[in-house]
């Protein structure tokens, strides 16, 4: 995202990423409407929301026992096709110009690196690996190897930008560190968790309830959401893992098994990909940049993944940035407006993370009744009240214009002279397409930002 806003401002940047290439696992599930705004206005929202879920799928988020077993509770949202219906008519806090969509990070990703790779000035390069940097008054010279065969190179740019994850080596040499909470233990989305890429199309088959894009399983058994990647069969399956449970032990038997189980039935589960994650994080990097160096993303804000907070945050750091890099080494706007990132940026990351801690404490610290699976008068009374404070959730967690829209910026950090002037002003006058560069070199030479 940053190189797209960057490179719209005919600003040229140079990205390196280790990874072979955009994500193959699903990731993030949730993009924002504000994030849909800021894809509208690049010109590229109505690819981003033909992608992931056919246009008639529902958006529902459905509670159940097991999948295949009984539904206790749903919060409808609507299909993609009916949210672009939607937008002309709606009003109050939902009046905007993109409702939310539910598509996986994997795809949203390929757009914004196809996207990038067109605009002149922007070289994408995955396979490359930052293996240090250093600072000067000037510029920042960045050593960088190529994973295939150990080739290195040094960049030379007026500034970089670290977006490298929870354990980001440029966080780290910078001296810098995380705050918050961690460590976090729950019923469910707190402690160890594992994630299972699934394809089984036959669960659509086996399961009397209608499809919904994010399904939560709710018995003492085997907790579990699972979000619906690409409505035919692909699913994004999240458990928590009991005491007894080592993930380096787990086989690929162990992990169908505990998809089986959430199921309640023994469907036909292909295993895509499998691995273990920690749930129970909000944390806020002490500080965003030091010198010519920046940080975004997980690398200043690590979410556990309720509301779908975390990617869309990230997202909003690299406009916010983008187009302040671009105003000062433009000379459109002094060296002090960076200042303002920072400033900016981590109240709302504090905010987003203690919003997402909410939601994850909401569904983690409510624990099931032995009985809620029972067909009997105890059971129907279990699943009705967990029914009713389920939807209750549901409204909390994913009905929140409130988060989506009620950021702003203002406090202490904005007493940077006209820093406020400037960026209103920066809002308006820099989204706009540049007239097209010449293209820029392959990884070499001097940039404006290394990424």
């Amino acid at each position: 995202m940053l190189a797209n806003e960057l490179g719209r401002r005919g600003i040229e940047t140079v990205l390196v990423d280790e990874k072979p290439g955009t994500a193959f696992n699903p990731q993030a599930n949730a993009t924002q409407a504000r994030t849909m705004e800021h894809f509208r206005r690049l010109g590229f929202a109505d690819e981003v929301r033909s992608l992931g879920l056919p246009a008639d799928y529902p958006t529902d988020i459905a509670y159940f026992t097991r999948f295949c077993k009984h539904e206790i509770g749903r919060f409808n949202l609507p299909s993609a096709r009916e949210a672009k219906d939607k937008v002309n008519a709606m009003a109050g806090s939902w009046s905007t110009a993109e409702l939310p969509h539910r598509v996986s990070q994997k795809f949203v990703e390929a757009v914004l690196r196809k996207q990038a790779e067109r605009l002149p000035g922007i070289s994408v390069n995955y396979g490359w690996r930052m293996n240090a940097f250093r600072q000067f008054d000037t510029h920042v010279e960045v050593d960088v190897e190529r994973v295939e065969d150990g080739l290195r190179q040094t960049l030379t740019a007026s500034y970089m930008v670290g977006a490298d994850g929870p354990r980001s080596k440029t966080r780290e040499a910078l001296g810098l560190i995380y705050t918050g909470e961690t460590g976090v233990i729950r019923d469910f989305m707190g402690g160890r968790m594992y994630a299972i890429y699934a394809r089984c199309s036959e669960l659509y088959r086996v399961s009397p309830h209608p499809p919904a894009w994010m399904n939560v399983c709710f018995n003492t058994e085997r907790r579990a959401f699972m979000a619906a990647v690409d409505g035919k069969g692909e699913f994004a399956f999240h458990t928590q893992l009991k005491p007894h449970e080592v993930e380096t032990d787990l086989t690929e038997d162990d992990a169908r098994r505990m998809f089986q189980a959430a199921a309640g039935a023994p469907v036909e589960v292909e295993i895509l990909s499998r691995g273990s994650w920690t749930a129970g994080h909000s944390l806020v990097s002490n500080h965003f940049r030091s010198g010519r160096v920046f940080l975004g993303g997980d690398a200043v804000h690590l979410f556990t993944p309720a509301g779908g907070l975390g990617y869309n945050t990230a997202i909003e750091d690299a406009v916010n940035l983008a187009w302040k890099l671009a105003a000062v080494i433009k000379g459109k706007a002094g060296a002090a407006l960076l200042d303002s990132y920072e400033a900016e940026r981590q109240p709302i990351a504090k905010r987003n993370t203690n919003y997402a801690k909410t939601f994850a404490d909401s569904l983690g610290l409510f624990k099931p009744v032995p009985e809620i699976e029972e067909d009997s008068p105890e059971g129907v009374c279990a699943r009705e009240q967990a029914g009713l404070y389920f939807m209750a959730h549901g409204r909390a967690e994913f009905n929140i214009p409130g988060v989506t829209f009620g950021g702003r910026y203002d406090g202490p950090g904005h007493r940077l002279g006209r820093h406020s002037a400037a960026a209103r002003q920066g809002e308006r006058v820099y989204p706009q397409r540049l007239p097209r560069r010449a293209s820029a070199s392959p990884v070499a030479g001097g940039w404006q930002i290394a990424v």
